[in-house]
């Protein structure tokens, strides 16, 4: 199937499930205090074990460094999924109905499968190319060599986060080494024109209307 053929059948699965909640939640009200409070249990519960599964991430980011020179920077990530967890961050089902989990924290664990950064001494469209026909970055196009990062994170009144890294492996090459440089000096001079353009306009009002002789 294609993208669009995927996304109608996703948006058409949301909305069947919409109208579910939706229908529970008129016949609810219409059913009294009791129907009420089984619903707001049913959503609670169901938004604290929600579970997310994002594959295939990849950014790309193209910097023009001269009339025919171009290069891209990507970030690609394999799967991102997360999930409730446990208070040893293991997978598990939290239910607010059990009198011992009433008050604790909501634990998620967000895993980032095969993280990597990756740099290409060619156009974006070039590189789009290559990675649509499942071609992976050779070993010296890395920064970052894909690695897993995991993320935990406990939500009771405020927010608590820990990242933690293993094995991460940096490299960059004499080309790849430019090339950060050149982005560098990209991102300085898109920040003098973005100050530029914000003084122009903070101070436009006392510009005279017409031309002074």
């Amino acid at each position: 199937p294609t993208g669009s053929d995927i996304k109608a059948k996703f948006l058409d699965y949301a909305q069947q499930k919409l109208k579910i909640i939706s229908d529970m939640v008129k016949n609810d009200f219409a059913g009294g205090a009791a129907n009420q409070g089984y619903i707001q249990a049913f959503l609670v519960k169901g938004i604290d074990n929600m579970k997310i599964t994002i594959k295939n991430v990849m950014v790309l980011y193209e910097v023009q460094n001269s009339a025919h020179s171009a290069f891209v920077f990507g970030l690609a990530i394999d799967e991102i999924i997360s999930f409730t967890t446990n208070e040893r961050w293991e997978s598990f089902f939290l239910d607010r109905s059990d009198v011992k989990n009433k008050d604790s924290p909501l634990k998620k664990a967000i895993s980032l499968i095969n993280m990597s950064l990756f740099f290409f001494p060619v156009p974006g469209h070039l590189v789009q190319s290559m990675l649509s026909n499942s071609e992976k970055p050779k070993q010296e196009n890395y920064l970052l060599l894909p690695a897993t990062i995991m993320i935990h994170l406990s939500i009771k009144q405020d927010v608590s986060a820990e990242l933690i890294l293993n094995d991460l492996t940096f490299q960059v090459s004499k080309q790849a080494y430019d090339a950060l440089l050149a982005l560098s000096a990209h991102i300085a001079d898109f920040s003098e024109v973005e100050k530029e353009s914000k003084h122009r306009k903070r101070y436009s009002i006392y510009r005279p209307l017409h031309e002074i002789i």
